[in-house]
């Protein structure tokens, strides 16, 4: 428990400097944890058996390297355009299907050794990482989003820290031991608490003390409790992927916690979904 809390606000006061720097600092982090997540991800599918083609799935890495282009990366993610301003294209479908294709063909030269399995494992590991990553740029473009950014991860940190104390004191009725036997009903209960709390403390100095006043407040409680749920779905999903390689952590990097996807495994579901409340609701 000391270990990760200790680790833990290491970590946190890591992240806030990388994201009060941005820009390029922010970008370059986004791709090295890209990398090491896909890294992460296709090595605990490894261990089960499968053989995901990793090759291909860097190629995803080219999602994030495109947001270094400011003449080619346009504001809304997932589309490009050439260096003068037309044939604006979808980059992200085109690069889909790009990897699809060559998956395809790998299955036809590799078969039995590659086969459907392996490719759909290829696909979805790129497309829950690397672009669940990369929506840490494109909230932290948004007008102030250091702002945003920081709301989304503090929303994170809250329900697993909430959920960990309320579960260690309160926790006596399982949540779900199927994929996670220390995980309790108070835990999560703790966990929706906390974030909804944490973002309302949070809503309310930020926009008292005129630093961004562009969201109403009652948006900070309905992100909090959303914020809580998709956190532990994320941590779920993560320790569900974890049973069925036979892993405890998808790596060591983090000493109390494992690897980058065992610390971040909330933030890639959590993230993407803030980015596009924020744009449908808000703005």
């Amino acid at each position: 428990m000391k270990t990760r809390v200790i680790s833990g606000i290491i970590f946190g006061a890591l992240a806030l400097v990388l994201i009060i720097a941005g820009g390029y600092v922010l970008k370059s982090t986004i791709l090295v944890f890209s990398a090491i997540g896909l890294y992460e991800f296709y090595k605990s599918f490894k261990e089960k058996g499968h053989n995901p083609m990793r090759s291909l799935g860097l190629m995803y890495l080219l999602f994030p390297i495109a947001t270094f282009l400011p003449k080619m990366f346009e504001v809304a993610p997932m589309s490009v355009k050439f260096a003068d301003g037309s044939c604006p294209v979808d980059f992200f479908t085109f690069l889909q299907i790009l990897i699809f294709i060559g998956l395809a063909i790998s299955i036809v030269l590799k078969y039995p050794k590659f086969n459907v399995i392996d490719a759909a494992i290829t696909l979805f590991g790129g497309f829950y990482i690397v672009v669940g990553f990369s929506y840490f740029i494109f909230l932290e473009e948004m007008s102030k989003g250091v702002f945003l950014v920081l709301l989304a991860l503090l929303g994170c940190i809250a329900s697993d820290t909430f959920a960990l104390f309320a579960g260690k004191f309160f926790g006596k009725k399982k949540l779900c031991p199927a994929l996670s036997p220390k995980k309790t009903v108070a835990g999560s209960i703790g966990g929706f608490a906390g974030s909804t709390v944490i973002l309302m403390i949070y809503g309310a100095v930020i926009y008292f003390g005129g630093f961004y006043t562009a969201i109403p407040l009652y948006h900070y409680a309905i992100l909090g409790i959303i914020i809580g749920g998709l956190t532990q779905v994320g941590d779920l999903f993560a320790s569900a992927v974890k049973r069925y390689s036979g892993i405890k952590d998808f790596g060591n990097l983090i000493p109390g916690h494992g690897g980058i996807l065992d610390r971040c495994d909330g933030y890639l579901i959590v993230i993407p979904f803030v980015y596009y409340y924020l744009n449908i609701f808000v703005f």
